[in-house]
């Protein structure tokens, strides 16, 4: 797994669950970080950055006892970002492959959707972390192996053949990128 010994994650996650602990059925409730189970914490990646920038965003309106209890965030910026990034790759992956299906001309398709991304963040100044080339790594074997299946150049491997593959089970059993509270359902 992509975050599983990574110990900037683990802190933060650990960081999430004192907060949740702490703040349950409290007036501070509506700031309460998602839930993230020790056995299936992978399974929230998304939805915490999501949490995180969210917070981020409101730092200046938040009262002092909220900024006290959730000064953690501010040092997880980066592994914010890099989650950021992994969604990036993951709505762009999604909406070509739902929309396209897999064929060389979507593969081609990718190769410039990664590219262009990678353009992005580097004029953002957000270097492409270890983690973020993994996944890039994973979701491009993941398309030479579909393609591999393809056996004419004209014939096109359909959405729900690709719902049906590894490719949800990577999403579902590894990391779960979509996150069901933000109604993104496969």
């Amino acid at each position: 797994m992509i975050f599983e010994q990574d110990e900037g994650f683990n802190h933060f996650i650990a960081h999430q669950q004192l907060t949740r602990a702490k703040w349950a059925l409290s007036q501070y409730a509506p700031y309460l970080p998602p839930n993230a189970r020790k056995k299936a914490r992978f399974h929230q990646l998304l939805t915490s950055a999501d949490w995180a920038q969210r917070v981020l965003a409101q730092w200046s309106d938040l009262s002092p006892e909220v900024q006290t209890e959730l000064s953690y965030i501010p040092h997880y910026e980066g592994l914010i970002r890099v989650l950021q990034m992994m969604q990036m790759v993951v709505d762009s992956f999604n909406k070509l492959v739902k929309s396209k299906g897999i064929s060389p001309f979507s593969a081609a398709c990718w190769q410039q959707g990664r590219q262009g991304l990678e353009a992005d963040w580097q004029q953002q100044g957000w270097p492409v972390s270890e983690q973020v080339e993994r996944f890039f790594g994973g979701l491009d074997a993941y398309l030479a192996e579909s393609l591999s299946r393809v056996a004419e150049p004209n014939q096109i491997l359909c959405c729900s053949d690709v719902i049906e593959t590894g490719l949800a089970y990577q999403y579902v059993w590894e990391i779960q990128i979509w996150s069901w509270s933000a109604g993104n359902i496969w």
